[in-house]
């Protein structure tokens, strides 16, 4: 109510005044607090699990035909600590793209990698909406 923001004005009017202060930033950063998000929680869009990000990965021969792909790169181009981070490789329905999950730690290593793989050809990058998947229980 408007007698228990008043107790509030002061501060806010001093945080705003203060030079270079972002508005919005600032109230997106109070609207977090307020919320209990104080540091951004991961979670998988393959499976809803908490502390992993899901990462996209392409191919520009195309066709990506088997999950062992990925896992063959993924073991080249990673130590083997980095790889057993990774979980759920799976094919989008038209085989153009594999998505898997990973712990948020890797994932950064993970597209540095793909960016620096001196036989090109491979695109990693945080997934930010699953592509159609393949139906696991057919009619």
């Amino acid at each position: 109510d408007s007698e228990t923001a008043s107790f509030f004005t002061a501060a806010a009017e001093e945080v705003l005044g203060e030079e270079g202060a972002d508005a919005v930033a600032l109230m997106a950063a109070a609207m977090a607090r307020i919320s209990g998000r104080v540091k951004m929680q991961h979670t998988s869009l393959l499976s809803g699990h908490p502390d992993c990000v899901t990462m996209q990965f392409s191919s520009a021969a195309g066709t990506i035909r088997t999950p062992s792909y990925v896992w063959s790169w993924l073991k080249r181009m990673l130590s083997e600590e980095d790889v057993e981070e990774v979980r759920r490789v799976t094919l989008s329905a038209d085989n153009m793209l594999a998505i898997f999950d990973v712990a948020p730690k890797v994932a950064q290593t993970i597209i540095d990698a793909a960016a620096n793989d001196d036989r090109g050809g491979v695109t990693v990058e945080k997934c930010s909406k699953l592509p159609e998947l393949p139906n696991r229980n057919p009619p």
